[in-house]
């Protein structure tokens, strides 16, 4: 069976979707007489129904699984490659990740790794590997000034015992059971609940029909912060009710659509794609009617219905721009203004040591960053000078909407000067921190006049400073000196002590939750 993953939904949350060329993964020590033969191997062509209601082939996804030896144990690697074309805008992307899981004779787990391709040149690896404790360890690129230990669940399996955990069960009609496994891309572990619903008929390419065994596999929510939990979506397969082969799988994400699988050779897998999907118009939110003073007001308020079971507070955020006002069942009121300069708090804030640290994302003590940083503030003396002026500079330094760029860590963005939103927010963020201002992300939706010829809301990221014991935003996207109230902010982090992407989670929220928004008051 196939597990209801994050594998690749959580990467269609950055801003934009990387395409560089592939890199060769070290190669392993094959065991001894095997080096050359899969001990599995699986294609299947991926499919995304369009706004007809017809099927169209955007990539694959191919698993497989050799032997190795790694310290001397005998072990068997199992890899699943995921390719999908997409488009953002005009611009043609390629979503590539490859996620793989070393398991020995007895299904235990001793590592899981993921490879994710971030940018131009920039592809970035997990390696998470279990230790004494019983621990994982999680290295990102393998430096170990990129290390995070988490407690490890020895009843995690791997991927090679997920595709036979039906086949060892003997799975029918009735039966429901649960596993879990440790899910590199937001370093947390996700519980799948089981659910086999019996035989039925199912139409195949071709016209073709076969009884298969339907099983619904979803996942317990996802807790994101304190305060937040995720659902992700459920997954359906139809497995073969005798070899309990995966046959077809579909599932419904938000952010792409209605995704189905369908086991295939390496040809049908490889072939062609069809006209793929553009994520902008999937995404985007559009409004009744264009404001297009919008980023110069003061204020402006929004109606928000939703669907799902969150509340209005763990899809947007409550803070001094941002009122969650009138709520009524799936329907509530945000009022947001403008900040643009600090004002005098009766009491100032205090921030932790998170929001200067250099980190894996925002990694301030760059040489190129602090470089960069020093030019842009110049002779200014406040923090929130110097962050108006990083603001400023990075706008000028940037060029826009490359979308080869996606969620590279500021080094890398201060080095090829390419990318869309996540990369100037985060360049941005790391030149304040590098002139001892405090910084963090905010990511949420953003007006756009011309959306793909509408006004509406696009996701977006910017850039948020601490000057004067408060909370400021600049955006140097846009270069306004601050942001007014077309910014609507979903989440923010300081992305301390974070290899993944797991910040973005609480967007993938919002979006599951298909909202549709509205302005009530100009």
């Amino acid at each position: 069976m196939r597990r209801a993953s994050t594998a690749f939904t959580l990467v269609l949350l950055s801003c934009a979707i990387a395409f560089p060329q592939p890199t060769t993964l070290p190669a392993p020590k094959p065991a001894s007489n095997s080096a050359s033969k899969p001990l599995d191997e699986i294609w299947e062509a991926a499919f995304v129904q369009n706004d007809n209601g017809v099927d169209v082939k955007i990539g694959h996804i191919h698993l497989i699984s050799i032997p190795v030896e790694v310290d001397g144990k005998k072990l068997v690697r199992t890899t699943k490659q995921l390719r999908f074309e997409i488009l953002r805008g005009k611009a043609e992307a390629e979503m590539k990740a490859d996620v793989s899981s070393d398991e020995d004779s007895d299904g235990k787990v001793h590592s899981v790794k993921a490879k994710l391709w971030l940018g131009k040149d920039r592809i970035q690896t997990l390696d998470c590997v279990v230790i004494e404790g019983p621990q994982i360890r999680v290295t990102a690129d393998g430096e170990f000034k990129n290390v995070r230990t988490f407690r490890w669940d020895p009843n995690c399996i791997g991927l090679a015992r997920e595709q036979t955990i039906l086949r060892d069960k003997k799975a029918k009609a009735g039966d429901k059971f649960s596993y879990r496994y440790f899910e590199a891309q937001v370093t947390n572990y996700v519980t799948i609940q089981v659910d086999v619903k019996g035989k039925e008929q199912v139409v195949l390419p071709g016209g073709i029909k076969r009884e298969l065994l339907k099983v619904v596999a979803t996942p317990d929510p996802l807790k994101v912060n304190d305060k937040q939990t995720l659902q992700l979506p459920a997954a359906t397969f139809w497995a073969d009710p005798i070899s309990y082969d995966t046959i077809k799988t579909v599932m419904d994400i938000p952010e792409i659509g209605k995704v189905t699988l369908l086991r295939t050779s390496k040809l049908g897998a490889l072939a062609s794609n069809g006209q793929v999907p553009d994520l902008m118009k999937r995404q985007s939110i559009y409004l009744a009617y264009p404001i297009p003073d919008m980023h110069e007001r003061d204020s402006i308020g929004y109606k928000v219905t939703f669907s799902g079971d969150a509340l209005p507070s763990e899809l947007v955020s409550s803070d001094s721009r941002q009122t969650i006002k009138n709520v009524e069942g799936k329907t509530f009121e945000l009022y947001v203004q403008s900040r643009r300069k600090p004002i005098l708090m009766e009491k100032e804030e205090k921030v932790g040591p998170e929001f200067l640290k250099s980190n894996y994302f925002i990694n301030s003590d760059d040489a190129k960053v602090k470089e960069l940083a020093a030019k842009a503030v110049g002779t200014a003396k406040t923090d929130w000078e110097k962050a108006k002026n990083i603001e400023g500079f990075v706008k000028r330094y940037m060029v826009s909407a490359d979308f080869t760029e996606a969620m590279a860590p500021a080094d890398h963005v201060a080095k090829t000067k390419t990318g869309d939103c996540t990369e100037y927010s985060m360049l941005s963020a790391a030149m304040c921190r590098a002139q001892g201002v405090p910084s963090r992300t905010a990511i949420g939706l953003v007006y756009v006049n011309n959306l793909l010829g509408k006004p509406g809301l696009a996701f977006h990221m910017w850039t948020e400073v601490f000057a004067k014991g408060q909370w400021l935003a600049i955006d140097a996207t846009i270069g306004l000196g601050s942001v007014g109230p077309g910014h609507i902010k979903i989440t923010d982090h300081s992305w301390d002590g974070v290899l993944s992407f797991t910040p973005l989670l609480p967007v993938k929220g919002f979006i599951m939750a298909n909202p549709k928004v509205e302005v009530i008051r100009k």
